[in-house]
Parts: C-alpha cells; sequence; structure tokens
C-alpha cells in the first residue's frame, strides 16, 4: 500500500510537470506553488513519508524542467541588477561620505525588541 502511495506521488509530480511542459505555458513561480500546493494536499491526506517522497521529487522535477539552465540539475546565478544612482528618496546621486571602515554613517541597523505589540521594528544602533 504505502509503495502504491509513493508511485501515485511521483506520478502526481510527473503529472504537473507534463501539464505546464506541454499544454500551459506559465513561469516558474506558478510551477513552484503548485508543487507546493500539491505537497501540502498529499502531507494532508497521506502523510508525512508521501510528502517528502512529493517534495524531492518536485524540487528534482522543478529544477531540471524549470530553472535555467533546463536540462541539468545547476541553477545559473545572475547577479542582482544595480539600483540607480539616486534610489533613496531625497538623496542625489553624488558620491556619499564613507567612514575610514567603509561604511555609510548611521547605516547600522539591529532588530529591536517589541515592547507592548507584536510587531519587531527596525531601529538605528546607538554607537557611543
Amino acid at each position: 500500500m504505502r509503495l502504491l502511495r509513493h508511485a501515485a506521488c511521483l506520478a502526481i509530480v510527473f503529472a504537473i510537470v507534463c501539464v505546464y511542459l506541454k499544454l500551459i505555458s506559465v513561469n516558474a513561480t506558478t510551477v513552484a506553488l503548485t508543487f507546493l500546493l500539491a505537497v501540502l494536499l498529499i502531507a494532508t491526506v497521506w502523510g508525512l513519508a508521501a510528502s517528502v517522497t512529493t517534495s524531492v521529487a518536485a524540487v528534482l522535477a522543478f529544477n531540471f524542467f524549470f530553472l535555467p539552465p533546463v536540462g541539468t540539475l545547476t541553477v545559473e546565478f545572475s547577479s542582482p541588477p544595480s539600483p540607480p544612482a539616486s534610489s533613496a528618496p531625497g538623496r542625489s546621486g553624488a558620491p556619499s561620505k564613507r567612514s575610514a571602515a567603509g561604511a555609510r554613517p548611521n547605516s547600522c541597523m539591529r532588530w529591536a525588541a517589541p515592547s507592548c505589540s507584536t510587531r519587531a521594528s527596525i531601529a538605528p544602533c546607538r554607537t557611543p
């Protein structure tokens, strides 16, 4: 019975790959969320072992069929685009004054512990 469940999990992953490769043209985010939904539904119905099988198969299928370079189990990293020179409000494209260590003044940030509310806030570090 367990072996049949694992085979059904692999068949579900295979069906998702076939639908998105042959029938519907979608982006990688849609495919990833479909795999996630399949893993969650299988975990709810059949439990942990079947969901782990589905999860591993989905990750391998997603990497092989939908992430560049397609057809390999590697991921191609590209450098993120650099922000425009005046991306911060109120700042010009002029170079900023930097300290000897190369950090921007007042750029030291830390997570402040929430006091009365349940949300954490970001507060500047206080340096002596």
